[in-house]
């Protein structure tokens, strides 16, 4: 996808539950550093345009439909448990 298209990636109209705050600089800085990475920079620049939910197009193989956002709501890419058993 080249970057022109990228900003049809997502559902028209948007799906406002799953639909983050604005990505900053300093929301991703501080997401990175609790996930322990740098997000890959295509997917960043996704986010930067709508930080998260529903895209227009999927992977046939795959079962997803939504790019999950960083924020403060239900479904972001930090809710995770980092406790290994």
């Amino acid at each position: 996808m080249t970057d022109s298209e990228l900003k049809y990636i997502w559902s028209v109209p948007k799906y406002l539950p799953y639909v983050q705050p604005e990505l900053t600089p300093e929301i991703l800085e501080q997401a990175q550093k609790q996930i322990g990475y740098n997000l890959p920079e295509k997917l960043v620049e996704i986010l930067k345009i709508q930080n998260g939910g529903y895209v227009r197009y999927k992977l046939a193989e795959t079962l997803h439909e939504q790019i999950t956002g960083i924020g403060p709501y239900f479904l972001s890419l930090t809710d995770f448990d980092r406790t290994v058993s």
